[in-house]
């Protein structure tokens, strides 16, 4: 049997009566299968049964089975409709609704951003902004309330959040100008060059009209943020010729024309507008920069100096003082400069690592560290492997061995680098972590070529491990390749003296004196070095030669004990001979060295003496009667002025100042200051007790007669021009 349902063919005015229910399309009449029409529109008895059984219908209906083929699409849609009316009315009512409500949110909106808008120009910025927010949340499409909100943020100065509305309202309206005006302006705020650049060509290229001054001048402070010096002028040039008297656009040209190194163009404009406004420190300061570029370094100094007496608390002008400092070659000066503008700046890594270089550069380790932990607590100290080897570096001068290595075992996971790994073996050997050091070690002589550097290093762990003839022997490589290393001659020379090989010694100690080092450490070990020798020699020849002087059979505690028998006797030539072996074998011994000194003194060996007084001056040794004995030692070979010194230091140091007055009066006088001899006698008599009184009586009384002889002596009678 065929399918009896009838075939429709749809005319014009059904296919328009079919698009007009399209959007129902999913529920229309003429999309459900014939039978669910049955089952749903079509009451049962209203058709008519059709005798054919052979057909069944997909939902089983009583009395009804077929639909009559007369029955035509429009009696099924009136069907439809007449069994969905109610829906569809309400349908209609929601979309009429739902647009009308749309409407009135987005009037509600309109009205809130005006809003807004004028409360901006009454500057009740908090009030604008709360309307602009909740012109935005009402309507997320309006660009205009994007663009309110944003100047809201801004003139409240937050001006992240106020370029993220810009950048919305510029998103739905790409081609708005006072959006494209504002971004501009909050970009460069945000230090944002290059976006600032690209909005304001894009509003030049929309003119009419003609961009402002003062968009211009935005510009150009953007082209010379980003370096572009020629075209910042350019941009300059055109804003002043439209605004000739603003003077913040021709203070930012010359701050371009310093820049772009066109110092004198820059300085004749600066020179007028420090006449504009003489206390302008920023026009003042900048002048000072470029005569200082022009070598015109006093007036440089001058202008800095009047800023500053200004205001001393800008970090700039201290920086740019030391600057100059720097290029006077005066570290000194420019170190208090750079510190002040570090404190000044906390926040500001770059002051805090320039005032820590340049301590380090003058040896100034614990200050230098202080700036250094400063920096550490930046985020990117940790990143930095310069830094963390250089703070590592001050920590081992400072003797923060574990500090150190905490640092050099970070910044070695950056980079292997053998510097880095000999400064790791240094540390790891002053812990006396031994087999560390010698694995670091080792690592870094693979790496690294056989230079001075890396002996010196070996020197130094090798000294540290106790290995002295290895540490000599790198030390000689170092002199091999640097005869002149100063490092290297003064620590072999100390290495020379411990082992009581006098002569090497001093060949090392004076080859450093020669080279201009001055430092105790040298002076002394020199001194040291040459007494032995030459006390040696000098005993050989004045002791007796039936004296048994054999120290080899005699211990430390004998070669003592029978010095201090001579010295207690008041033999001083054998006292110092057994003062000297005992210093010899006991170098840090200072009551050896006292005796030693005391002995040289008795003994008249006056030279030696200062040697050994000086010695124990340079450790802060002397007592009261060294110091006495240490002057009188001085002004037995002439030195007066430095033996006065000593006496003055000691007098003012006393409680009791007229204890040392009789002995500051002696030496006074045997320099030659007689006047002043007396006049010391004469205040001391009065405070001082009658021992004391008796002796600077006397010495009052000798002066004051070889005064009065020179008084009366007769004065020589002039010669006659001729004789006889």
């Amino acid at each position: 049997m065929t399918d009896p349902r009838p075939i429709i063919v749809a005319d014009k005015i059904d296919q328009e009566a079919c698009d007009f229910f399209s959007p129902l399309a999913s529920a229309s009449p003429l999309t459900q299968p014939r039978e669910t029409l049955l089952a749903t529109t079509v009451p049962p008895g209203s058709l008519a049964s059709s005798g054919d059984n052979d057909i069944k219908p997909a939902v089983e209906i009583k009395k009804a089975e077929a639909l009559p083929h007369h029955f035509t699409k429009y009696e099924i849609v009136s069907a439809f409709i007449a069994k969905n009316a109610v829906p569809l009315v309400w349908m209609g009512v929601c979309v009429i609704t739902i647009a009308s409500t749309f409407d009135l949110v987005r009037a509600f909106s309109m009205q809130k951003t005006e809003e807004a808008n004028a409360l901006i120009a009454q500057e009740k910025y908090q009030e604008a902004l709360a309307s602009a927010t909740l012109a935005v949340r009402t309507n997320p499409f309006s660009a205009r309330a994007y663009l309110e909100r944003g100047r809201a943020l801004t003139k409240q100065l937050r001006l992240k959040e106020a370029l993220e509305c810009f950048n919305n309202s510029l998103a739905i309206s790409k081609t708005d100008a006072i959006a494209l005006d504002e971004r501009a302006s909050v970009a460069l705020k945000l230090k944002l060059p290059k976006q600032t650049i690209e909005d304001i060509n894009k509003l030049e290229s929309m003119a009419p009209p003609e961009l402002k001054s003062y968009q211009i001048g935005n510009r150009a402070i953007a082209y010379f943020s980003v370096g572009e010096y020629r075209k910042a002028q350019v941009d300059y040039d055109r804003a002043l010729a439209m605004d000739p008297t603003n003077y913040s656009l021709q203070l930012s040209k010359a701050f371009c024309l310093a820049q772009d190194q066109k110092y004198a163009q820059a300085l004749s404009a600066l020179d007028a507008l420090s006449k504009m406004d003489p206390d302008n420190n920023e026009v003042l300061t900048q002048r000072g920069y470029c005569k200082q570029r022009l070598n015109d370094l006093v007036g440089a100094l001058a202008d800095y100096n009047l800023a500053i007496k200004r205001d001393t608390t800008t970090a700039r002008w201290f920086a740019y003082r030391a600057g100059l400092f720097m290029e006077m070659k005066q570290p000194e000066k420019a170190l208090p400069d750079y510190l002040k503008a570090a404190d000044l700046e906390p926040e500001n890594e770059s002051a805090q690592y320039t005032a820590g270089k340049l301590c380090q550069t003058l040896h100034q380790t614990k200050l230098a560290l202080k700036f250094y932990d400063r920096i550490s607590h930046f985020p990117n100290f940790r990143l930095a492997f310069n830094k963390q080897v250089e703070r590592a570096n001050l920590n081992i001068e400072s003797g923060n061995y574990q500090s150190a290595l905490a640092d050099l075992t970070n910044a070695l996971k950056m980079k292997k680098d053998p510097e880095t790994l000999f400064l790791q073996a240094v540390c790891f050997s002053h812990i006396g972590n031994r087999k560390e050091a010698q694995t670091a070690m080792e690592m870094a002589s693979k790496m690294s070529a056989p230079t001075s550097k890396a002996y010196l290093y070996k020197a130094e762990i090798a000294s540290t491990l106790g290995q002295n003839i290895s540490a000599v022997d790198n030390y000689s490589q170092v002199l091999r390749l640097e005869p002149h290393n100063q490092k290297a001659l003064t620590a072999r020379g100390k290495f020379y003296l411990a082992q009581q090989q006098w002569g090497s010694a001093e060949t090392d100690f004076k080859k450093v004196l020669a080279l201009g080092n001055h430092n105790a450490e040298v002076t002394n070990g020199l001194a040291q070095a040459s007494s032995m020798l030459g006390k040696r020699a000098k005993m050989s020849i004045d002791l007796p030669k039936a004296f048994n002087g054999d120290f080899n059979k005699l211990t430390d505690a004998q070669i003592a004990k029978d010095g201090y028998r001579y010295f207690s006797n008041g033999d001083m030539v054998k006292a110092a001979y057994y003062f000297t072996e005992g210093v010899v074998r006991k170098p840090n011994d200072v009551e050896l060295r006292r005796l030693l000194a005391h002995s040289l003194a008795g003994s008249g060996s006056h030279s030696d003496a200062i040697v050994a007084f000086a010695s124990l001056a340079q450790t802060n040794s002397l007592k009261a009667n060294d110091k006495i004995a240490y002057a009188r030692e001085m002004a037995s070979v002439g030195q007066y002025d430095s033996a006065i010194k000593v006496v003055e230091e000691l007098r003012a140091s006393s409680t009791n100042q007229s204890v040392y007055a009789y002995e500051l009066a002696k030496l006074l006088s045997a320099s030659g200051q007689d006047e002043k001899a007396m006049a010391l006698c004469a205040s001391a008599m009065t405070q001082s007790p009658a021992g004391d009184r008796q002796q600077l009586e006397n010495l009052y009384q000798s002066l004051s007669s070889e005064k009065n002889k020179s008084a009366h002596a007769p004065k020589p009678q002039p010669k006659p021009a001729t004789e006889g």
